[in-house]
């Protein structure tokens, strides 16, 4: 039972149930009262007796209303005060200027004007939790604290400015209290997002608990007027006396058609090279090639620039600074050590052979595991066994060939332990091994067992059918199948090293059509961690590599390489196989001596990474003590306390090498030396050091400087958030301020056996008494 509310406060009875005999006691209580007041009035006054009438009411009433249980509750709706998370994008690509010449700002400057003004009534009613984010977030205390943040991003290393990564501002979202809801995520951007590989779980995970993601853009998506080069690409490891290739590839927003571009390379300050391009239509990004050679061992750093040189045309580049780029080489003066193994002296393996033997850079020995027998005291050319261990305990002799290149060897004569050994090469050792097959041995490369299998990259290996049109370049040939670079080894650094023919990917091309087609070829489909490198034109992959184990395998399905020599003697056959040897060998050791070869597994490495140090001990130094623990010293270039020391500890499988990964430096040059106590050295007064190269983290954020709504609408689609403009920040405010909740609280106070109650009960029963007694009743 209830009696309506005021205001939101209801009297309800528990005890109403009850109700007609709580009333019948009540009335009989007030039948007494009456009685009793007649009989007390011939002893006190009119007004005296009323008085004690009236307190008497009061007080049985009281009892009677406690009788029903009187309850007193209410009900108060309330607005939950909810948590917008409120992230401004920090990274290199906030510093480009946008708007009119007259009236130009950087999107750093507009971020912090947003959050200084419209922004700034979200602190009024919600509750803002402000950050910064690039490579990661930075909270700050408040929105006044945010603005002051954003005047300095570009002083302050934290966070790191390379990539857009608004990854921990979302996952301290997802981390919210279920009792102060969050309304959303705003992130100030010009959308230039690095997306991780599980952002769709985190973007999933926003969307089941109902966090949208709002982001409003700043910047135009219409690039500015700029000159840059967007990539510089070498090659990590050269040896001296190579031509290392590098490639520049420019872009030019804003600059016409015709405009005459300079690129020009340098080293250590000096001028290598300048090559001049005109801009062609349907803009693109041309690159430009240049060969460079390298002649002293060491790190070489090369820097390219670009520059207009038409003086006629009006341009001002938005981001000078991304006019220049470097890079570095690492030059070793160690040669690449190759064996070659093969059944018989078939012509692939002699013109093979005796084309490494010329280049100053490969230390070759050749294998023939079938020869004719010797003419009278004649002997063999080549060994006629692949370097069997003498003792059961000794290293492996395999194991110090940078490359083995298989030829066209049959199971029964490799025997039984060839293989085996050559998997422990590859895959314990590190090594590189390539696959040459012939007509003799293919048919039972399938056969082999799973370990063998598991090396070659192709599956399903089937020989192509010779084309049926005639080779219009070679007539005289007989016919064969033209083989081309696949599309996805163009767009691969290290598959392009291997097969690059040309100064560039267009003569590249070039040479490759032109090359005459071959007699036997064999392909299949690569395995799913293969890499694709030479196709048929039909698409059957005919050459491929994976990695296996610590080290990788090429496979090449022909034995007709050597008729790339037609009509142009090595240009072609030995820069394919000089390149192929270079990179089975890219992992040698840049520095040491005849006794140990040591080095970072990479020259050059982006900061935050942690390079790997390798040293290898040869058999020239004796025997090893078995505690021998050398250790790595790192140097800052120009000082002389280590930065770092690194022990290297035995690699398994691999007696006489070490390894040690070094703590992530931070970006410098630093020269590496090799401690090892025991181990000879053939200079005692100057060290050999290797050098690291540690360069910032390149990323597109000071290339790449329009403003992109892609990845935005991406992440709206994926969260129910929007993309707003900054003349939208009153319809952002309004569309979080549709999220917030209402809670309704409620009361109860039990009036009938609440002390306030009782003790009001208790002094009416106390002013009857004491004015009975004033007026002299018992």
């Amino acid at each position: 039972m209830s009696i309506g509310s005021l205001a939101g406060v209801r009297l309800l009875f528990a005890g109403g149930g009850l109700f007609w005999i709580w009333l019948i006691v009540g009335g009989a209580a007030l039948g007494l009262l009456v009685v009793l007041y007649r009989a007390e009035r011939r002893l006190v006054s009119r007004a005296s007796g009323l008085a004690l009438l009236g307190l008497r009411i009061l007080a049985a009433a009281m009892l009677v209303l406690a009788l029903f249980e009187p309850i007193v509750s209410w009900s108060e709706t309330k607005r939950v005060r909810g948590r917008v998370f409120l992230a401004a994008d920090v990274s290199e690509s906030m510093d480009t200027l946008d708007g009119d010449p007259d009236r130009k700002r950087s999107r750093l400057e507009e971020a912090r004007r947003l959050v200084s003004g419209p922004l700034a009534p979200l602190a009024v009613e919600h509750d803002v939790v402000p950050s910064v984010f690039a490579s990661g977030s930075s909270t700050v205390e408040s929105l006044e604290a945010l603005v002051g943040r954003l005047a300095e991003a570009g002083r302050s290393p934290d966070p790191p400015r390379g990539e857009t990564n608004p990854s921990s501002v979302l996952d301290s979202a997802l981390g919210f209290d279920p009792r102060r809801p969050v309304l959303g995520v705003v992130l100030l951007t010009d959308g230039r997002l690095d997306v991780e590989a599980d952002a769709g779980r985190r973007l999933e995970r926003l969307r089941s608990q109902g966090i949208p993601v709002h982001s409003v853009l700043l910047g135009s998506t219409v690039p500015p007027d700029d000159l840059a080069i967007a990539a510089l690409r070498s090659p990590d490891t050269v040896y001296a006396g190579d031509v290392a290739t590098i490639e520049v590839t420019l872009k030019a927003d804003g600059l016409s058609e015709g405009t005459e571009v300079e690129v020009e390379l340098s080293r250590s300050g000096s001028s290598i090279s300048t090559r001049r391009i005109q801009l062609q239509p349907g803009g693109g990004r041309p690159t430009l090639t240049f060969p460079v050679p390298m002649k002293t061992a060491g790190v070489e750093s090369i820097t390219a620039e670009a520059r207009v040189v038409s003086k006629s045309i009006a341009f001002v580049d938005a981001r000078p600074e991304n006019d220049r780029r470097e890079t570095s080489i690492q030059v070793v003066d160690d040669k690449a050590t190759v064996l070659l193994i093969d059944a018989e002296a078939r012509w692939e393996f002699r013109y093979l052979r005796n084309a490494l033997a010329r280049d100053e850079r490969v230390e070759l020995e050749a294998v023939l595991l079938r020869q004719p027998d010797p003419i009278g005291s004649i002997t063999p050319t080549y060994a006629t066994t692949p370097l069997a261990p003498s003792a059961p305990d000794q290293e492996d002799p395999l194991h110090r060939f940078d490359l083995i290149i298989l030829g066209d060897v049959t199971p029964s004569e490799a025997g039984p332990t060839l293989w085996p050994r050559i998997s422990k090469y590859v895959g314990e050792r590190g090594g590189t091994l390539a696959i040459i097959p012939g007509p003799r041995a293919w048919p039972s490369l399938p056969a082999l067992n799973e370990t063998v299998r598991s090396l070659i990259p192709l599956q399903e290996l089937r020989r192509l059918p010779a084309e049926k049109d005639a080779d219009p370049r070679h007539p005289s040939l007989p016919p064969g199948v033209a083989i081309e670079p696949s599309v996805s080894a163009l767009k691969d650094e290290t598959s392009r090293s291997i097969i690059q023919l040309g100064s560039d990917d267009a003569a590249g091309r070039g040479v490759w059509s032109g090359l005459p087609r071959l007699p036997w070829v064999i392909g299949g489909p690569p395995k799913p961690t293969a890499s694709t490198l030479l196709v048929a034109r039909d698409g059957t992959v005919v050459s491929a590599v994976q990695p296996f184990g610590l080290g990788r395998v090429l496979f090449l399905g022909t034995e007709s390489t050597w008729r790339w020599r037609l009509g142009v003697g090595d240009l072609h056959h030995h820069r394919f196989w000089g390149q192929v040897v270079r990179w089975g060998a890219s992992r040698a050791l840049p520095a040491g001596d005849r006794y140990a070869r040591f080095g970072p597994d990479r020259a050059r490495i982006e900061a935050g990474q942690s390079p790997i140090i390798r040293a290898r001990i040869s058999e020239a130094a004796g025997d090893l003590p078995p505690d021998l623990l050398p250790a790595a010293r790192i140097f800052l270039d120009g000082q002389d306390r280590e930065s770092a020391i690194v022990p290297l500890r035995r690699v398994p499988g691999q007696p006489r090498t070490f390894e040690g990964t070094a703590p992530a430096p931070s970006e410098g040059t630093y020269r590496i030396e090799l401690e090892a106590p025991g181990v000879p050295s053939e200079s005692n007064s100057k060290k050999p050091s290797a050098r690291l190269v540690v360069t910032g983290r390149q990323t597109a954020e000071r290339i790449e400087l329009s403003a992109s709504r892609d990845s935005l609408y991406q992440l709206a689609a994926a969260t129910s958030g929007r993309v707003f403009e900054p003349t939208q920040i009153s319809e952002l405010i309004r569309q979080l301020e549709t999220r917030v909740r209402s809670e309704v609280e409620t009361g109860e106070i039990p009036i009938w056996d609440h002390p306030v109650g009782l003790l009001g009960f208790l002094a009416v029963l106390t002013a009857e008494w004491l004015l009975r007694r004033r007026v002299g009743l018992p």
